[in-house]
């Protein structure tokens, strides 16, 4: 009988020590695992962010803004505020597109005192926002001229500046319709974005003859058909000024905090400023999960976009709504 006493407490303890270790391993699984799970650097974990901008209250802009909707693309017009087509503004903003700010008559902000530079700024946001009702958020220099007086009116007037980023190292690349004649040196700027994981901005005026150093509406349909082949296999994520900086911001500005309980995620977005966003619809933003965490996750919180991927899973909720996502481990 004392045999068998102690065979079975031997038995039991032998149980007790192997869960112990089964659960050691499991919780130091869940932290490598955890650590893998990240923000995307660009919505829906895209590789690059690319940015259409079309300068200066050209007639041709609605013609542009046609041609880009028939490919489902959004830009961003940067007008002149004295100088507005009020009836053309108001189409583009309902398809999508959004109005920036060129200031008010198109002046050199660079050679201008301090004063007439504040004017051209503020009234040029004032104008934009009275004539099409929205909030303008967006900037850009005219001829890219600028001082750091003229960057700080910038920013006390608008969250945006279509030429730099508010974070030292954000790194943006450029491309004008006046520099190039032919689709490569587009597709070049477009590889060397997606290796940086970089913003590349591409930037026009006008169409057909209307505008400085237009384009033609055929060359500009060769440059979307080149681009839709990066979009479509989600390489590139097309979208305008102000989508594609807040992102940036927020990629800057939050922290993910992971935690695990038993089959239960939670993650948490930190640092998140509603104030700061308050003119804006939607705060997106993209975490990736790797499928080694499980076979499946069930996400317990509403309004969350899921992406399935080949290793990964890709969750893109909006702040404004949510800083939480609670999922399930099946």
């Amino acid at each position: 009988m004392n045999r068998k006493f102690w065979l079975f407490i031997l038995i039991l303890i032998t149980f007790f020590i192997a869960q112990s270790c089964l659960r050691k391993v499991d919780e130091e699984t869940s932290l490598v695992d955890l650590e893998l799970i990240k923000i995307c650097k660009w919505k829906d974990i895209a590789s690059t962010c690319v940015m259409f901008t079309f300068d200066d209250s050209n007639k041709s802009s609605i013609n542009i803004s046609k041609v880009l909707e028939k490919y489902n693309f959004k830009s961003t017009f940067f007008v002149i505020a004295s100088d507005l087509y009020t009836k053309d503004l108001k189409e583009m903003i309902a398809n999508g597109h959004e109005i920036g700010n060129h200031t008010y008559s198109h002046i050199n902000l660079k050679t201008a005192d301090s004063s007439k530079v504040d004017f051209e700024i503020r009234m040029g946001k004032e104008t934009i926002e009275n004539a099409l009702k929205i909030k303008c958020v967006s900037f850009a220099e005219p001829g890219g001229q600028k001082t750091p007086m003229s960057t700080r009116a910038v920013f006390r007037y608008h969250l945006f500046d279509r030429n730099y980023s508010e974070f030292q190292g954000a790194k943006r690349n450029f491309i004008s319709y006046s520099d190039f004649t032919n689709v490569e040196p587009l597709m070049k700027s477009l590889r060397n974005a997606i290796n940086e994981g970089s913003i590349l901005v591409i930037e026009g005026h006008g169409m057909d003859g209307d505008g400085y150093m237009p384009m033609s509406k055929v060359f500009f349909i060769q440059t979307l058909d080149s681009l839709k082949k990066y979009t479509n296999n989600e390489q590139v994520w097309l979208t305008t000024v102000k989508e594609g900086s807040q992102y940036e911001n927020l990629y800057h500005e939050i922290s993910l905090e992971k935690k695990q309980l038993n089959n239960t995620l939670t993650f948490t977005f930190k640092g998140y400023n509603k104030e700061k966003y308050k003119d804006l619809l939607v705060s997106p933003i993209s975490i990736e999960i790797p499928n080694i965490l499980s076979e499946k996750l069930s996400c317990l919180t509403d309004s969350i976009q899921i992406t399935k991927l080949t290793d990964k899973f890709v969750f893109t909720l909006d702040l404004k709504r949510n800083t939480n996502i609670v999922m399930k481990i099946n």
